[in-house]
C-alpha cells in the first residue's frame, strides 16, 4: 500500500446504503408470519438498526474522534440549514451548548452537540455529549 492509498477516504453512496437497509428490512419482515402492521413495524426497526450500524461503521472508518470536531457558528448554520440569528441566539442563551473564549470571542460547538440539539436534547444533555459534565464533576472532586 502506497502513501497515496492510505490518504484516500472511502466514499459511501447514501442511496445505496439506504437501499441495502431497506432490502435487509424487507428480508427480515418477510420472515414474520404476523399481520401487515407488525411486518411494517419490524421492517422499520430493522431498517433503523441497519442504518445505525452502517453509520457507526462509516464513522469508525473515517476516524470517529476526528469527525466530532469543533465548529464555528457558520459551520453549524451550513450543517443544520438554520440561519445565523437562530444559531447565534440559541448559543448565546444556552439552548445550544457552545464554548466561547473571552467576552467577544467566537463560539464553538462540537458536531455531536449540534446533532443532539437537532434531536431536541436539553442543554444539560448537550453538555453531557460535549463532555463538560464529566469535566465539571472531575474539577469538583479534585
Amino acid at each position: 500500500m502506497t502513501a497515496a492509498d492510505e490518504l484516500r477516504v472511502p466514499t459511501y453512496d447514501a442511496d445505496a446504503v439506504d437501499a441495502v437497509a431497506e432490502r435487509v428490512a424487507a428480508l427480515i419482515s418477510g420472515q414474520l408470519n404476523t399481520g401487515d402492521l407488525a411486518q411494517r413495524v419490524a421492517g422499520q426497526l430493522a431498517t433503523d438498526t441497519v442504518a445505525e450500524r452502517v453509520a457507526a461503521l462509516v464513522t469508525a472508518q473515517l476516524g470517529g474522534a476526528e469527525s466530532d470536531c469543533w465548529w464555528e457558528t457558520s459551520q453549524v448554520m451550513a450543517y443544520t440549514g438554520h440561519g445565523r440569528t437562530l444559531v447565534a441566539t440559541d448559543q448565546a442563551d444556552g439552548r445550544l451548548h457552545s464554548h466561547q473564549r473571552g467576552r467577544q470571542g467566537r463560539r464553538y460547538t462540537k458536531r455531536s452537540v449540534v446533532d443532539a440539539w437537532m434531536q431536541g436534547a436539553t442543554p444539560e444533555q448537550q453538555a453531557q455529549v460535549c463532555g463538560c459534565a464529566q469535566l465539571a464533576r472531575w474539577k469538583a472532586t479534585a
